[in-house]
């Protein structure tokens, strides 16, 4: 008769084992949560617009505990010169300045000059006037953004809400409903 040994490399997780792997679960759907829903804030919402998240507690003074604001960001604009030649023709007639000014020995723009012309499609972008030549402008979509209330201790006002009840973590973090047994999971 041959008696199985068990395989001691496979030991059942310790707290601090459990405490690791639930957190790591729990900050990637956190993380998932959190990214789609600024995205969906941010598409909901007029760039610049705010709006303050509060505790259902209050503060000594009897007002609600700010826990931060979430706002919608304008996206950031990018200018890529796409042609270095067009470009410098353009600063000359444009500024009145000589090619030796704008142009390096690697046909490249100057610092100032560069950024004169980015700072110049940014303008003509935005009043949706024709770029400068040889220019392109990208603007990204806007995005949201939360930021935290400094002093405030944000994960106990979160851990409160969450013990009396005002909100429930598989709710926020949007977890599915777990199978109730261990057949359905194959």
């Amino acid at each position: 008769m041959v008696i199985p040994v068990p395989d001691r490399r496979v030991e059942l997780a310790d707290d601090l084992s459990m405490r690791i792997a639930v957190a790591g679960i729990l900050a990637d759907a956190a993380k998932a949560v959190f990214d789609s829903s600024k995205t969906t804030f941010a598409g909901r919402h007029l760039s610049g617009e705010r709006r303050v998240v509060t505790s259902h507690r209050r503060d000594a003074d009897g007002n609600p505990i700010r826990l931060g604001q979430v706002s919608v960001m304008p996206g950031n604009t990018t200018v890529a010169i796409v042609d270095i030649a067009v470009v410098a023709a353009w600063l000359v007639d444009t500024f009145k300045v000589t090619p030796d000014e704008v142009i390096e020995h690697v046909p490249q723009l100057t610092a100032q000059w560069k950024k004169t012309v980015e700072e110049a499609a940014k303008k003509a972008a935005q009043a949706r006037q024709p770029l400068p030549p040889g220019v392109t402008v990208a603007t990204a979509d806007p995005h949201g953004r939360f930021d935290r209330q400094k002093g405030i201790d944000g994960v106990a006002e979160v851990a409160a809400m969450i013990r009396d009840q005002v909100m429930a973590l598989t709710d926020v973090l949007a977890l599915a409903a777990a199978p109730s047994s261990p057949e359905e999971i194959l």
